[in-house]
């Protein structure tokens, strides 16, 4: 590997793979997955184990503030 464009394709292409990896990785991190209020019933107690993000509409009037804790209701 003396010749200096084999070199320079080498630090390329190892360049372009790490901005790959890392644009994979930056994808997979900022997926965001919401489940349905019908599938959070179904999992049951099993929600009280994770951190899950749901999606629904707020039922107005339910939202309750208590310190830094904030209770809603969702439909």
């Amino acid at each position: 590997m003396r010749n200096p464009k084999v070199k320079f394709a080498v630090a390329i292409g190892i360049l372009l793979g790490a901005l790959a990896w890392l644009a994979v990785i930056g994808m997979q991190e900022s997926k965001t997955y919401y489940i349905t209020v019908a599938e959070l019933k179904q999992m049951g107690e099993r929600v009280r184990e994770k951190r899950l993000r749901v999606g629904g509409r707020v039922v107005a009037g339910s939202i309750q503030r208590e310190g830094r804790r904030v209770r809603f209701l969702l439909e």
